[in-house]
């Protein structure tokens, strides 16, 4: 059970920071990101997920969790065309 925010138990904030990056940290070229990889690999049952693979959100969070998506998705469409296979 979570205690109310107004409770003595309740966590609160100790210490904070804000980091702001005014320059972003990476630099995107043209074309560079067919050489990504896909969610979906050229070997079965293997997925990957992250801000590294092939999505719109490069480097951030943003796209770590779009690619964690874009891979269940796969995954998904995988199971349903190995039902479809066997069937």
């Amino acid at each position: 059970v979570t205690p109310s925010p107004t409770s003595p138990d309740a966590p609160r904030l100790v210490k904070s920071i804000v980091v702001r990056t005014n320059r972003s940290v990476y630099q995107a070229n043209a074309g560079t990101g067919k050489a990504r990889a896909t969610q979906a690999t050229p070997i079965p049952n293997l997925f990957l997920a992250g801000c590294h693979t092939r999505q719109k959100y490069l480097a951030s969070m943003e796209g770590a969790i779009l690619s964690g998506k874009l891979a269940a998705e796969a995954v998904s469409e995988a199971e349903m065309h190995l039902a479809a296979e066997a069937v």
